[in-house]
């Protein structure tokens, strides 16, 4: 039996609320929780052992631009874990059989080897696949259901773990998501999870006083706990080149002739004059909060 251990461990972050790692040259915070439940995964999977008899199909479920793709994406980066992430729009096809097909050549992309036993296939907003969201029974959607279940029950010759990320998967065909095929868990981070990976969005940008402030930053994300983790990104890049016309009017000028390293030394000099405050967060997140399209004229 293989031993398992972490090969980048890193240390705790720290806080009055929080529990999670860092990730990305501490730049990214990841609760223990979703950490465990996607590592857990694929070290049982790398097992292949009878013992643990582990589900090859984990189902994470949760509300749109809650970070699941992006956490996911970083842990298996993180600990160098072989890996592909796919859409789930990458499976469809005109012809018979065109999604088993793209499934397999993807599933045998990131093979698990001796020497490298750790692999995962991640497919992204599954529950917009034919195999969930088509209702009319195509040929398509039969056979890659199908070919699920024979690889969820398979487990033994699966060369890969795999992840299916989605929203919300209560239509997954019933015996596909049954306990022994499928794992599914669903992800909401609670408050303190949120107001901890907001501050490390901020620490990525800037470096400020106001990164330091956990209250505060807490009391922002509490007061729009309705939203989302990619909500509050928003917020911070909205403020942050809140003037963004200099930008522009020196790319006009300049006839478009302005290079990636130019540009990015310009955004930071207007990002280094824009100076940091809750007002500005809270003011900016109460306009993204009631953003509605105009109703315009027929």
């Amino acid at each position: 039996m293989r031993i398992f251990k972490a090969t980048k461990p890193t240390q705790p972050a720290t806080n009055l609320w929080s529990h999670g790692r860092l990730y990305s040259n501490q730049s990214v915070f990841i609760p223990f929780e979703f950490e465990h439940v996607i590592l857990k995964h694929v070290l049982l999977n790398a097992l292949n052992s009878n013992y643990f008899n582990t589900a090859p199909l984990l189902f994470v479920q949760g509300k749109k631009g809650e970070g699941k793709t992006f956490m996911t994406k970083t842990l298996l980066d993180e600990f160098n874990i072989r890996h592909k992430v796919i859409s789930s729009s990458e499976l469809a096809g005109p012809r018979e059989n065109d999604s088993v097909n793209k499934l397999k050549a993807a599933i045998a992309s990131c093979e698990r080897t001796d020497s490298d036993p750790y692999a995962a296939l991640v497919i992204d907003d599954f529950h917009l696949s034919i195999a969930i969201s088509d209702k009319n029974g195509t040929q398509n959607a039969d056979t890659l259901l199908s070919y699920l279940m024979n690889v969820a029950d398979d487990r033994q010759n699966l060369p890969t773990s795999i992840i299916l990320l989605g929203n919300n998967f209560t239509n997954t065909y019933a015996p596909l998501s049954r306990l022994g095929r499928s794992n599914i868990i669903t992800w909401s981070p609670s408050l303190c999870d949120k107001a901890e990976i907001v501050r490390r969005m901020l620490l990525s940008r800037v470096h400020e006083p106001l990164c330091e402030d956990y209250n505060q930053i807490f009391n922002l994300v509490k007061s729009y706990e309705t939203q989302y983790i990619g909500f509050f990104e928003q917020v911070i890049n909205n403020v942050l080149v809140n003037d963004f016309s200099q930008v522009t009017s020196q790319f006009a000028l300049r006839g478009g002739q302005m290079g990636a390293s130019e540009l990015s030394n310009l955004i930071a000099n207007i990002i280094g004059q824009t100076p940091l405050t809750m007002e500005a967060l809270h003011k900016k997140a109460e306009l993204l909060a009631n953003r509605k399209f105009e109703k315009l004229d027929d």
